[in-house]
Order: C-alpha cells, then structure tokens, then sequence
C-alpha cells in the first residue's frame, strides 16, 4: 500500500494546474551567511523561471535576524472529476495487494 503512495500523489497532483503566483517575502536566518546562501539558492531558482505575467517572485535577504515574512497569492484550477482515476487505481491496487 505505501509503495503505491508515490504513483497516488503524482496522480493527485497531474491535474492541478496554475494560473496565477505572486510572491512578496522578506528571509532572513540567524547567521547572515546561511541568509546569502539561501538567498543565493532562491534568486537561482527564480531567476531560471519562465518569465510571464501570471508568475512573480519578489524575495528579499534580511541579514539583521531571522525572519520569515511575506505575501502569498495563488490561484489554481483542476476539474474534481480528474481525482477520481488516480483514487480508484490506488484502491485497486491496495486491495489487490491485499490478496
């Protein structure tokens, strides 16, 4: 039953789409290096993205403390009905191990 959880959740997650991703946040760790280094990591990621209107990123380094703070704004959209092939196989699959 858990080997089969992997293949449940990329199945779950297949038909959610996004549309739209806003991102506004401050970060900051307790050692300002770890802070340039995370920062660092995330500008990378950011940075490497696909540059369009429905996704912005905003990530700022506070090197004065940890902090954690921001904005998050997300829309998705899925069709209910598309959750349901992913929930049968697994059950299929749970029971027929069962056996």
């Amino acid at each position: 039953m858990i080997a089969a959880a992997p293949q449940l959740l990329t199945g779950l997650l297949r038909p959610i789409r996004l549309v739209r991703l806003k991102v506004d946040a401050d970060i900051g760790l307790v050692d300002p290096a770890d802070t340039g280094l995370l920062f660092g990591l995330l500008a990378a990621v950011s940075y490497s993205r696909p540059h369009t209107s429905a996704v912005s990123i905003a990530i700022r380094p506070n090197f004065t403390g940890p902090r954690a703070s921001g904005e998050l704004d997300a829309a998705l959209s899925f069709i209910p009905i598309a959750f349901v092939p992913p929930g049968v196989r697994y059950a299929l699959r749970a029971l027929g191990s069962r056996s």
